[in-house]
């Protein structure tokens, strides 16, 4: 249960991580674009558009994601004790069983 709490942690995160950050880019963008157009400013180097910044900063979450999903993956799936014994995997082994048929 915790694992699909983390990815949802994660995944909300990534959500307002590039939804707000791109809207505060977009209003600094707007801002600069309006001051180099009142100012007939037109020789500059243009800005990054908005959404190439939302797609990079969907990469760098992602990237983030992953790495916090194989830290966290290490921490909960860890086998070994600190004796560094191995402890024993439990499997659930499904056993045939032979029904006699009846006279």
């Amino acid at each position: 249960m915790a694992v699909i709490g983390v990815f949802l942690v994660l995944f909300i995160g990534t959500v307002f991580f590039v939804g707000i950050g791109t809207l505060i880019y977009y209003f600094i963008y707007k801002h600069i674009i309006n001051q180099r157009l009142a100012k007939g400013i037109t020789d500059k180097k243009g800005l990054l558009s908005p959404i190439w910044l939302a797609v990079i900063l969907l990469g760098i979450s992602l990237l983030c994601n992953l790495l916090l999903t194989a830290a966290f993956s290490l921490l909960v799936f860890n086998t070994e004790t600190s004796s560094g014994v191995v402890e024993e995997e439990y499997g659930y082994i499904s056993e045939s069983v032979m029904y006699e048929e009846m006279p």
